[in-house]
């Protein structure tokens, strides 16, 4: 007669069988069908493997193991579930003064995760519950740093890099002034982003006989004098691509020969680091002027210089090294003995 308690104990397995949900010996006796497993004074089924799974009478459920669990020590495997994974996550870029939230999110696993970081980027913080964040990202560039997550019985750390983008913005206002009639060339900048831009009018339209090409040049012969205002949208070529809009004003004046007017009536904005230039336009008199800045004024921002180069083409130009504003005043002189307002401007820098 095969039976399940010597099947069990004769494996040599180091498990202990429960058998509680077999019904107790009573006085040694046990139902037809089932002898008393003295050692556990339980009645045991006499059929062996031959029961399929069904328990002795008036015990539902109990099932053919007995309180088997499968441990280790019997040989076989536990599936404990997917393991705990973090890597394969993409991170969306951050802008340069914006808001930034990135959630980190892993798989398998089990129970409750939390995180860390190490290295990281200026400005944003990662929360135990894996958000990192800013209010507005503070400083351009790439930043690699890598994240662990802790489950309640493991740990992974995988590296990530977050590229924090410039902020694109329109660096002109007022631009150069025109005269009726008269070539008129104006090339648009703007700081950040990544170059090359995309020009179009957004909004209004530019002076009669002028018109704006995708790169940015706004050329042509202003038809009628007056001021005219319009908005002009840039677009970078990040991938997916920032976009900055502005209203821009040009003044157009009848021609006269006879005073020299300053046509640059206000300068570009720059950026630090960035290579900058605003050329310095008049008109009447000769048409060749010499240019200076006034004594007596605020220098220049830091890294820009007053430049004629080539000759008889006058600019600020240079590389700004310092964030701010700077106010200074301009003056000019044609190669007779007229010369021009003085004509007060700022730049500020990024």
């Amino acid at each position: 007669m095969r039976r399940v308690a010597l099947l069990l104990l004769a494996t040599g397995c180091s498990f202990t069988p429960d058998l509680s949900r077999f019904p107790p010996c009573e006085a040694g006796a046990c139902p037809t069908g089932a002898y008393c497993l003295t050692e556990a004074q339980r009645c045991v089924p006499e059929c062996g493997e031959d029961c399929a799974g069904e328990v002795d009478a008036g015990t539902p459920d109990a099932g053919f193991d007995a309180g088997f669990d499968g441990g280790e020590d019997a040989g076989l495997e536990v599936d404990a579930g997917p393991l705990l994974a973090l890597a394969g996550q993409t991170l969306a870029p951050a802008i340069e003064t914006k808001a930034y939230s990135h959630t980190f999110r892993p798989t398998g696993g089990e129970g409750m995760y939390l995180f860390s970081i190490d290295g990281g980027v200026p400005g944003f913080s990662l929360s135990v519950g894996g958000e990192l964040s800013t209010g507005a990202a503070p400083t351009p560039g790439s930043f690699p740093f890598s994240i662990t997550v802790r489950d309640d019985r493991d740990r992974v750390t995988a590296p990530f890099v977050l590229e924090v983008r410039p902020f694109l913005r329109v660096a002109h206002a007022r631009l150069v002034d025109g005269r009726q009639g008269q070539a008129y060339s104006q090339q648009l900048s703007a700081t950040g982003g990544q170059p090359p831009y995309t020009w179009v009018v957004d909004g209004g339209m530019p002076p009669g006989g002028v018109s704006l090409s995708d790169g940015g040049l706004l050329s042509g012969a202003p038809s009628a004098s007056g001021t005219v205002s319009f908005g002009v949208s840039v677009s970078d070529s990040a991938t997916p691509p920032q976009q900055a809009s502005r209203m821009v004003s040009v003044q157009t004046s009848p021609l006269d020969l006879v005073v020299i007017t300053v046509a640059t009536r206000s300068a570009a904005d720059g950026r630090v680091g960035t290579p900058y230039s605003q050329p310095l336009k008049a008109y009447g008199g000769s048409g060749t002027y010499s240019w200076s800045v006034e004594t007596g004024t605020p220098s220049l921002p830091p890294g820009i210089a007053l430049e004629n180069s080539p000759p008889g083409t006058w600019s600020l130009s240079g590389t700004p090294t310092m964030k701010g504003t700077s106010t200074f005043t301009l003056g000019c002189r044609d190669t007779g003995v007229l010369t021009c307002t003085d004509q007060p401007l700022s730049i500020t820098i990024y």
